[in-house]
């Protein structure tokens, strides 16, 4: 290993880090789902909560068919958006999971709730998930995240840490 023996500032020193390690790409899908309420406000922010941005795609959790459907009419200026906040060839693509919903708390932050019924997620066929983020759910994300400064970055690791309890769950129940 090289040791450097002249001070380089921090911000040149992690540019030439992700270039090496070749990470570029990730860091700017992980900015579309960090940057995601400002790029769509607050109002679609609790209808639609991004998931993940893979081979070009970005997957869209939202509660049922009919906000897929409406929110489908947005994606050319969503994909403007995103070319000029991020950049160009990281969304390519835009697609809908219609599999649960999203609970608002009252302090306006949005978790996931796993849809309960065929009434809350019409057209699903049932192969929606059955489970709902329990109260230590809730409280084991905000013991992890409530030393995250950001509001932001907390939500989305809160909301990251709920979503993958929910598939741990849900792969629970389905190898049963």
């Amino acid at each position: 290993m090289r040791r450097c023996t002249t001070p380089v500032p921090i911000a040149q020193a992690l540019r030439a880090n992700i270039q090496r390690l070749g990470i570029a790409k990730r860091i700017k899908e992980g900015l579309v789902i960090y940057k995601w309420k400002s790029m769509v406000g607050p109002e679609i922010a609790r209808i639609a909560v991004p998931l993940l941005v893979k081979n070009g795609v970005l997957w869209i959790r939202v509660k049922n068919n009919i906000w897929a459907n409406e929110l489908s009419l947005f994606i050319p200026n969503l994909m403007k958006k995103i070319a000029r906040q991020i950049g160009k060839d990281i969304v390519k693509e835009i697609r809908f999971k219609v599999d649960s919903c999203i609970l608002e708390r009252s302090d306006g932050e949005c978790h996931m709730e796993q849809a309960s019924s065929e009434e809350d997620n019409p057209g699903s066929g049932g192969t929606f998930l059955r489970q709902i983020i329990e109260p230590e759910d809730l409280k084991f994300a905000d013991s992890i995240c409530k030393a995250i400064a950001d509001d932001r970055l907390r939500q989305t690791f809160s909301n990251f840490i709920l979503t993958a309890r929910a598939i741990q769950k849900h792969k629970t129940v389905s190898d049963k």
